[in-house]
C-alpha cells in the first residue's frame, strides 16, 4: 500500500501542469461568457456540459501512457499490483474531474448578479450530482479505452459507446413504431448518461431558485427513475470491470488487434443491428451484414476470421432476418 501511495502522489505532481491548463481553460469559458447571459438554467446546462467534457477526455489522459508497450514494461515492473495501478490513474483522474467542477461552480457564482441564488444548498446539490454522475461516466469511458490496446481504438470505444445509447434509444423507437407496441409514442427510451444528466436541468434550474417542488417532479416520472438506476448500474459496473480488465494488461497486447470483447467484436454486430431495425427487409438485412463482414475483416486486418468471429455475424443474420420475417408477417399479426 505504500508504494501505491509513493506512485499516487508521483502521479499527481506530474500531471499538475496539465490541471493547471485545464484550469486556465475553465477560467477563459467564464470570462467568455457574457454576464447578461448569465440565467439559472444556462449556468446548470453549462456545469453538466463541463462535467461531461472532460469525463470525455480524462480517460485518455489518464490510460494513452499505458497504450506504450516500453512504458507498459517500466510500469509492470514497479512492486506495485496492476490493479492497484490502474486505481491510482482512475482516482487521479476523477481527482482532476472533481478540481476542475469544483472551480467552475466557484467560478459561476462570481459571474452572477446578487442574490441570483436563491437556494444554495440546492445549488451545492446540483454540483454534487453532476460530479457523481460524470464521475460514473468517466469510469464507463475508461473501461471503453483501457480495453483497446492502441489509443486511436480506445478513442473509437470511446465515442461508440456514447453513441451507443443514442442507437439503441432510435431502434427501439423504430420498432415500437413499426410493430405498435404501444397505444401512444414514448418521447425516449435512451440510457445515456448524459441524457439523464440533461433531463434534471429544467428541474435543477427551478429548485436553486426557491422552487422546491421542481427537483421531485422529475423523479415523480418512473421512466427517468429507471433509466437513472440503470445507468447507475452499468457506469458502476463498468468501473469495477476496468480495474479487473486492467489486472489482466499484459504488454505484448499492446500495440497489436484489440480484440477485447468490449470493443469491436461487440460493438460492430450491436450497431448493425440497430441499424437492421430501419430497413425491415430481406436485401437490407444482408447488405448490411455485409458491411459487417467487411468492418470484421478490417479489424482483424485480414479477410480470415476467427470462429467467434462467424458465430457473431451468424447471430446477426438470424436475428435481423427473424425481425424482418416478423415484420413481413405483420398485417396478418394486427387485426
Amino acid at each position: 500500500m505504500t508504494e501505491a501511495r509513493r506512485y499516487f502522489r508521483y502521479h499527481f505532481q506530474k500531471s499538475v501542469p496539465k490541471l493547471i491548463l485545464e484550469l486556465m481553460m475553465v477560467l477563459v469559458v467564464l470570462l467568455l461568457i457574457p454576464k447578461s447571459y448569465v440565467g439559472e438554467e444556462i449556468i446548470v446546462i453549462e456545469l453538466m456540459l463541463a462535467g461531461i467534457m472532460i469525463a470525455i477526455i480524462m480517460p485518455s489522459l489518464e490510460f494513452s501512457e499505458f497504450h506504450n508497450r516500453r512504458n507498459l514494461d517500466t510500469w509492470f515492473s514497479l512492486p506495485i499490483d496492476r490493479m492497484k495501478l490502474g486505481l491510482v490513474h482512475y482516482l487521479n483522474g476523477a481527482l482532476q474531474i472533481g478540481t476542475v467542477l469544483t472551480f467552475m461552480a466557484v467560478g459561476i457564482l462570481f459571474r452572477l448578479e446578487a442574490n441570483a441564488i436563491k437556494n444554495y444548498g440546492m445549488y451545492a446539490l446540483l454540483c454534487f450530482t453532476v460530479l457523481a454522475m460524470c464521475l460514473l461516466l468517466y469510469g464507463l469511458l475508461c473501461l471503453a479505452f483501457t480495453c483497446a490496446n492502441t489509443s486511436a481504438d480506445g478513442s473509437t470505444f470511446v465515442l461508440a459507446y456514447l453513441i451507443l445509447p443514442l442507437a439503441i434509444n432510435l431502434a427501439v423507437l423504430s420498432a415500437a413504431t413499426h410493430f405498435k407496441w404501444m397505444d401512444e409514442p414514448i418521447d425516449s427510451f435512451a440510457i445515456g448518461m448524459p441524457v439523464c444528466l440533461f433531463t434534471m436541468r429544467t428541474g435543477f434550474a427551478n429548485a436553486i431558485v426557491g422552487d422546491g417542488n421542481a427537483l421531485s417532479e422529475v423523479f415523480h416520472d418512473s421512466w427517468f427513475v429507471s433509466r437513472l438506476v440503470l445507468n447507475i448500474l452499468i457506469c458502476a459496473a463498468a468501473t469495477v470491470m476496468m480495474l479487473f480488465n486492467f489486472r489482466n494488461c499484459h504488454a505484448e497486447k499492446v500495440e497489436d488487434i484489440s480484440d477485447s470483447w468490449f470493443g469491436y467484436r461487440t460493438l460492430l454486430p450491436i450497431y448493425a443491428l440497430c441499424a437492421a431495425f430501419f430497413t425491415y427487409t430481406y436485401a437490407g438485412s444482408v447488405l448490411l451484414g455485409i458491411v459487417l463482414i467487411i468492418c470484421y475483416m478490417g479489424y482483424r486486418r485480414s479477410s480470415k476470421l476467427h470462429k467467434s468471429d462467424w458465430a457473431v455475424i451468424a447471430v446477426y443474420f438470424l436475428v435481423s432476418l427473424l425481425v424482418c420475417g416478423m415484420a413481413g408477417r405483420l398485417p396478418d399479426m394486427i387485426p
